[in-house]
Parts: C-alpha cells; sequence; structure tokens
C-alpha cells in the first residue's frame, strides 16, 4: 500500500474507531504533552505524544492482524503473547477487542517497562501479566543496543547499528520456559516484535511447543547472518507447515502466519 493509501486507511480508522476524533486533530497542531482517546466501544488510552508511532501502528493501522485472512479471527478469550510489548500499546489493542483475553508481555527496556507496568495498573480489570524480561533461545542473558537508556524506545535489539551507542544487559527466558511455567497447551496468538531476535526464538523453539500456536504475527529486522533475515524465515516457516502471508520493505518486513 502506497503512502496516500496508508494515510487514507488511517483516517478511516481514527473517524470509524474513535469518538473525539475531532480533538486529536487539534491536538495534532498543538503543543501539549499528551492525548485521551475515547474509543466508540468505550476503552479510553491516554498516550504520551512521543509514543504516538507505536499506538497507531496497533490502533490505526492495525498491523499486527493486516494479513490474517478475514476467517481467522481470534476466539472471545484468546491467549496471547506479545514478546517485544514495548509500552503496551499492541496488548492494549487485544483487550480493547477481546476484554476477556489473556496477555502474557515481555519488555526488557526498563523506561518501556515502567509505562507498561502504568498501564497495567491502570487497567486492572484486564488479565494481563507482564514481565521485565526479554525472550531469547536460552535463559543466561542477553545484551541488546538501544539509542537511550533513559527515554522511550522503540529500536532496542540485538543488532549493534548505527544510533544504537548505548547497551544493556537484561534477563532472558525461552518461549519454551513460558509454556512450562504457564502450563500453556494453546496459545492462540504469537505476536514477535523484538528487533532481530525472532529468528533465534523461531528456529530453535522445539516443534512440539510450535505445533501449540494457532497464528503469529512477526515483524522482522535484517540481521548479520545469513538466516537473519525475512526470506529465510518466510522459507523456515513454510518448511514447518505454516501458511502465511508476508510483506518486505528495506529494513522491515512483517510475517502473518496460521495453521
Amino acid at each position: 500500500m502506497g503512502k496516500v493509501g496508508s494515510k487514507v486507511r488511517r483516517y478511516r480508522s481514527l473517524i470509524g474507531n474513535f469518538k473525539n476524533w475531532k480533538e486529536f486533530l487539534v491536538f495534532k497542531s498543538s503543543k501539549k504533552p499528551e492525548f485521551n482517546f475515547k474509543m466508540r466501544n468505550g476503552f479510553d488510552i491516554n498516550v504520551k505524544r512521543q509514543m504516538l508511532p507505536p499506538f497507531k501502528e496497533s490502533f490505526f493501522d492495525n498491523i499486527y492482524f493486516d494479513g490474517f485472512p478475514i476467517d481467522r479471527g481470534l476466539k472471545k478469550s484468546p491467549l496471547v503473547i506479545d514478546i517485544g510489548a514495548n509500552v503496551g500499546f499492541f496488548s492494549l489493542n487485544i483487550f480493547s477487542k477481546y476484554p476477556q483475553a489473556k496477555v502474557i508481555a515481555f519488555e526488557p527496556m526498563p523506561f518501556n517497562y515502567a509505562q507498561l507496568l502504568t498501564y497495567q495498573q491502570e487497567y486492572k480489570n484486564v488479565n494481563w501479566v507482564i514481565e521485565n524480561k526479554a525472550i531469547a533461545d536460552h535463559s543466561n542473558g542477553l545484551t541488546l543496543y538501544t539509542s537511550t537508556l533513559d527515554g522511550f524506545s522503540t529500536m532496542a535489539g540485538v543488532f549493534k547499528e548505527g544510533g544504537k551507542a548505548s547497551e544493556i544487559n537484561v534477563e532472558t527466558l525461552t518461549l519454551s520456559d513460558v509454556i512450562k511455567s504457564n502450563d500453556l497447551d494453546k496459545i492462540d496468538l504469537l505476536k514477535l516484535d523484538c528487533e532481530g531476535s525472532e529468528y533465534s526464538i523461531l528456529y530453535t523453539m522445539p516443534d512440539q511447543d510450535l505445533a501449540k500456536i494457532s497464528m503469529m504475527s512477526i515483524e522482522t529486522h535484517y540481521g548479520n547472518d545469513f538466516s537473519e533475515n525475512h526470506g529465510s524465515l518466510v522459507k523456515y516457516l513454510k518448511l514447518k507447515g505454516w501458511n502465511l502471508k508476508e510483506e518486505s520493505k528495506k529494513d522491515t518486513g512483517y510475517i502473518w502466519a496460521w495453521n
């Protein structure tokens, strides 16, 4: 979809889903630090100005659901795992659509986790488990590279790239650890937006655990190894029998997979 088409879709989503869309248009040209979005379904969320881009991805673009077939919706009370939860907008989008959902979310970056915790405390009526850890292919800890340790970031990842001058050591779990500790026999949706860790997580996951997942929404990032790229992950998932839709851009891509 081109830039014009994307913008049109965003405005349709804004007008269709939010009661106070006119006030938001006024807010955009103001200098106010935050805006309270009031959804037509009664769900409200307060968003700081610097956090608008990831909010729009989830609530305006619906990017993590965009490629699934129409008949592949979630059940009324889905179990969702959110890897790379950032400040929680994907999780909140799930709860706005499925109030009876359970979401287990992981976010290793301290500033992002603090905002995630604030949202969790604000929305006490939903089943939202959050952990200040990263998911990896081992539980021995991980070094992440980021542009800042003291503020909001959407770019913390395992690859050291331009602009990522800071690093932080974080605790890790494997997805198999999560499945075992939560006694999960089914994951309705696995969302991965973990800035490069998606490859090691999925490539090393035992088949018996991968089989417990019904749908996956993955943002891909290009890494250093020959297998750390969008095309290689697409091929791998197809070999494992997954149906999927995918799109690739210059620096990132998206995969929507289901079985």
